[in-house]
């Protein structure tokens, strides 16, 4: 369900993030041009629209739906294996993070 969710929502953002050729704005990792948050991020007026016109507000979305959904799904992971240790749900959660 919520995991599932989280990844259609990053598979969106990957697509604003192709569309906006987005992945050139930023292309170091970790860090964003030296910074772990760019200070350019709601350059656009009204700022809503810097979360699908602004190409590095949309690749710092992106980034840090990645890391939610990885989050997640390491939790979700964790948490089964200890409340149903050696279950087809155990092995499944296992499987999930993996292919996450």
């Amino acid at each position: 369900g919520f995991i599932v969710l989280l990844a259609l929502i990053q598979i969106y953002l990957g697509g604003l993030v192709a569309g906006l050729d987005a992945g050139m704005s930023y292309n170091t990792w970790p860090l964003m041009d030296g910074r772990i948050v760019p200070g350019d991020l709601l350059i656009l007026d009204p700022a809503w629209r810097n979360v699908f016109e602004n190409p590095k507000t949309v690749q710092f979305i992106h980034r840090l739906g990645a890391y939610t959904v990885f989050a997640v799904a390491l939790w979700h992971m964790i948490a089964t294996r200890r409340r149903l240790p050696g279950s087809t749900h155990a092995r499944r959660a296992t499987l999930l993070f993996v292919l996450v």
